[in-house]
């Protein structure tokens, strides 16, 4: 057990639909073909990236995935790894059409529940966020807050949405539609770097 902690991370959600007409049109093989398919792509582009396959839930004709770069532990660069692992996500989707939602901030990690039913978990608004980023997401799309976006150091094909209003949040908040990736941003020199 670790002693929980407020960190930074960056967090994503998947959100994959399509079941229920699959398995009335298709059955229950091709169903789980492609649910297998999609957990698989999920998980290779996590691994690929050293990002945490942290959990799922069902959802209405389908499901989401919700996962991590900062906790349970970090390599650095958490918004970048994120970016890249949902961009790889969507660049080899399967039959069930997949939306994300990308969001970096500041959350409460640790060890939840009694003794016997201890469970590791991530709390706080960044996470919610990211949820209903992903809602405001179009199959096919990955939408990441400004903030992930900018903590990034792969630059990617980007179009501005937003400001729009979202449920629990006073501001507006700017997103942007991310698509492939163009190479690494340029490093800053001069002030930018010093140590004061």
């Amino acid at each position: 057990p670790g002693t929980p902690e407020h960190r930074t991370i960056a967090v994503g959600f998947v959100q994959f639909a399509g079941t229920d007409a699959l398995l009335a049109e298709e059955g229950p093989e091709a169903t789980a073909a492609a649910l297998d398919d999609c957990m698989r792509n999920v998980s290779r582009a996590a691994a690929a990236h050293g990002v945490t396959f942290f959990e799922t839930d069902i959802n209405a004709d389908g499901g989401k995935i919700m996962l991590t770069a900062g906790a349970p532990r970090t390599a650095g660069h958490d918004a970048d790894r994120l970016l890249r692992t949902a961009r790889q996500i969507l660049d080899h989707a399967g039959r069930l059409p997949l939306r994300i939602g990308v969001n970096t901030g500041h959350g409460f990690s640790g060890d939840f529940g009694p003794p016997f039913r201890r469970t590791y978990s991530v709390k706080g608004d960044a996470i919610n966020l990211a949820a209903r980023i992903m809602g405001k997401a179009s199959p096919g799309e990955l939408l990441a807050t400004r903030p992930a976006y900018e903590h990034s150091e792969t630059r990617f094909e980007t179009t501005d949405v937003g400001p729009f209003t979202l449920k629990g949040k006073a501001r507006p908040v700017a997103a942007v539609s991310v698509g492939a990736a163009l190479g690494g941003r340029e490093r800053r020199t001069g002030h930018e770097n010093v140590l004061v």
